[in-house]
C-alpha cells in the first residue's frame, strides 16, 4: 500500500502535507469541538490529514483537499455562477497538477 505523499506541486509551488490524530473544525461548522477528516491552508500551502483513517478514506480526504488547493490556486472564488469561466480557471491548474504530481496519481488510483 502506497504511503501518503507529503508533497505536492502546483504551479511550481510546493504544498506540505502532514497529518495529524485531531483537525478541528469548529471554525468551519460553527460547532465547538467538532472534527475535520482534513484541511487546506492556503496561506501556509499545507494540507492537514486526519491520521487513521481507512485507506480509501484518507485519498478521497486527500484528493478533496487538493481540490481545495487547486481552486485556491486558479482563483475561482465566487464563479460558480458562470460554469464556463470556472472550467476555464480550473483546468490549466489542474492539468499542471495531474503533470507535476505523477507519484501522486498512482496513490490516488490504488486499489484497496
Amino acid at each position: 500500500m502506497t504511503k501518503l505523499p507529503r508533497m505536492v506541486r502546483l504551479l511550481t509551488q510546493r504544498i506540505t502535507v502532514q497529518t495529524s490524530k485531531y483537525i478541528d473544525a469548529s471554525d468551519v461548522t460553527g460547532q465547538h469541538g467538532s472534527e475535520a477528516w482534513g484541511t487546506y491552508e492556503g496561506g501556509e500551502h499545507l494540507i492537514t490529514i486526519k491520521s487513521g483513517q481507512p485507506h480509501d478514506r484518507e485519498r478521497q480526504t486527500f484528493l478533496h483537499e487538493n481540490l481545495h488547493a487547486i481552486f485556491d490556486f486558479a482563483e475561482v472564488d465566487g464563479l460558480l455562477h458562470d460554469e464556463e469561466l470556472f472550467v476555464g480557471r480550473v483546468t490549466p491548474t489542474l492539468l499542471s497538477w495531474m503533470r507535476e504530481n505523477p507519484s501522486i496519481m498512482a496513490y490516488l488510483q490504488e486499489k484497496a
